[in-house]
């Protein structure tokens, strides 16, 4: 079990805790209001009004009357608040001792921060906790006066107009008080406790911001839970960007932390998967799972679900329109009305549509992402098969640089030697089998004399599709390569046609010109046999932009 699994337990376990004590403040709270009820309206009853008598409805009549029962509206007001702040006072120290109990482990976690509660700190939570959003005081006023002092009115005037006795008005009112007895107050105390309730812990978990994550909304799973709580079940949220909870009166959610791993709390325990939710919705039968409220709710049948949404919200999801989730403002945890539901099916449309956009940019740049590091991969690996190869190539060359008869090896792009084979004082010659292997690979050889490459050496390249072409002497070395994207266009005969016609204008011509230095005496026989085909293959890389011929000394 991991850190949220155990407080997923612990804080369901605390809610039947919880509730079980707000029904014994309700008792408590209800049998003081019937008491002072049952006070008032005796008082009431006892006063004659003899000077107005029995019959004879006047407006001093009707004003006095209206007067005797805003006494008792503000009577009974004062004595439901007093009693709720008590039961609330209770409710927040209890459940803050409870919270400091379940996230610190029974005092097990090193790291975990105690709430002290000071009388500061309580007036503060005075001044901050409400009941459906409003202050305790006002929500008390606005249900009294949206409902009792209404009805006070509507009942004088219904008596006024038959002509009702003020004992049998009287009578008629304690009904309706009654009726406040029984939703009013329950609705106000349940609503009341679960608000100090979540004040507790949030005051905890504010203590306690270095373990905690997040924080995820817990719902009861059963068929009490409302649309809302149903839909914001399983929503995590940031600490302080939350919505307000109880989300509506008598609401039964919480929010539950989502912490460290255990270690990271200071306890030395494995984070072990386990199923362990009270799943009620069938009753009498005791059942667990690991699933959220709107994950169930996909097993409803068709009719569990148009029972539990109603036949309009069940018709957007059913026609695919919305989700489950959708029926909520997930920012507030607010229902969305019926005639709200059109703009959150366009608003999802939107949404989806820039997903997808934002998903196919999302993908595309993945995609880039992936072939541009394949890239880098493939020329890190070009580069370092490159650099094995120049070390083996010149490890080779340095070798056989100065020898007096010439000795070919074939490399592949790797770096790994092919073969290697022995010449004579101015050639080497190959096999077939030999001369098959040469494709795509780098044929070294080395030139007694010095020189750069005969025309042999660039038509072998050419024919037997080499990759490079190198020659080496005691001074410099010489490497060729040819364009192969030429070969799209022209045949190898005609290539080569090309590069031999120009090759034997300049071969005629520079000899002839080293010819007559050397009979001058202004050159050497060496220089000669260094720099001729050099010169040439310089002139002729310049016609011929598809070869590449380069000269480095030694």
């Amino acid at each position: 079990m991991n850190p949220d699994e155990y407080y997923e337990i612990a804080f369901i376990q605390k809610q039947l805790d919880l509730d079980k004590f707000t029904e014994k403040q309700i008792a408590e709270i209800r049998a003081n209001f019937n008491k002072a009820a049952k006070d008032m309206f005796a008082y009431a009853k006892k006063k004659k009004h003899a000077k107005f008598g029995e019959g004879g409805w006047t407006r001093d009549r009707y004003l006095q009357i209206l007067k005797d029962f805003s006494k008792i509206d503000v009577v009974l007001k004062n004595l439901i608040k007093d009693e709720t702040l008590k039961a609330g006072d209770i409710a927040y120290k209890n459940e803050l001792e409870k919270f400091n109990d379940v996230l610190s482990l029974g005092d097990k976690s090193p790291k975990f921060k105690k709430y002290r509660l000071t009388a500061e700190r309580l007036k503060a939570y005075h001044d901050q906790v409400d009941v459906g959003g409003k202050q305790l005081k006002k929500w008390i006023d606005g249900t009294f006066d949206k409902t009792i002092q209404q009805k006070i009115k509507n009942e004088i005037m219904a008596g006024e107009l038959v002509g009702e006795s003020y004992q049998t008005i009287i009578k008629r009112l304690k009904q309706q008080y009654k009726h406040i007895d029984k939703i009013a107050i329950e609705t106000l105390v349940r609503t009341h406790i679960q608000s100090a309730n979540n004040k507790a812990l949030d005051d905890v978990f504010q203590k306690n911001k270095h373990l905690i994550n997040k924080v995820r909304w817990l719902a009861t799973l059963d068929t009490r839970c409302c649309i809302a709580c149903g839909a914001m079940d399983g929503r995590e949220f940031d600490l302080d960007n939350k919505p307000m909870l109880p989300n509506h009166p008598r609401c039964r959610c919480v929010y539950i932390p989502i912490t460290k791993t255990w270690r990271e709390m200071g306890i030395d325990q494995d984070e072990i998967k386990k199923d362990i939710r009270p799943d009620n919705f069938k009753e009498g039968v005791a059942k667990k799972t690991d699933k959220s409220f709107p994950e169930m709710f996909k097993d409803f049948s068709k009719q569990e679900k148009i029972d539990f949404l109603g036949p309009t919200r069940f018709d957007y999801i059913n026609s695919g329109k919305l989700d489950f989730e959708d029926l909520v403002n997930p920012k507030t945890g607010d229902l969305y009305l019926i005639d709200q539901l059109d703009d959150v099916v366009k608003a999802k449309i939107a949404r989806q549509e820039a997903g997808a956009v934002a998903l196919a940019a999302q993908k595309e740049s993945t995609r880039q992402a992936a072939a541009e590091k394949e890239t880098a991969r493939l020329a890190a690996l070009e580069a370092e098969a490159a650099e094995k190869l120049e070390d083996a190539l010149i490890k080779v060359e340095k070798r056989i640089k100065n020898n007096k008869k010439e000795s070919a090896y074939l490399f592949d792009k790797d770096g790994n030697r092919i073969f290697r084979k022995q010449g004579g004082e101015h050639s080497v010659s190959f096999t077939t089998e030999e001369a098959a292997q040469m494709k795509d690979n780098i044929l070294t050889h080395n030139h007694p004399l010095g020189g750069a490459f005969s025309d042999a050496d660039v038509k072998l390249m050419l024919y037997m599709d080499l990759d490079e072409i190198r020659a080496v002497g005691k001074n410099a070395k010489y490497s060729m390569k040819i364009d192969k994207s030429i070969l799209n266009t022209k045949t190898k005969d005609e290539v080569w046609q090309e590069i031999y016609n120009y090759y034997y204008i300049y071969d005629l011509q520079y000899y002839g010109e080293l010819d007559i230095k050397l009979a001058n005496g202004e050159l050497t026989e060496e220089y000669c046999n260094l720099n001729h085909m050099k010169l040439v293959w310089e002139k002729v890389q310049e016609i011929c932009p598809f070869l590449k011929f380069t000269v480095e000394e030694w």
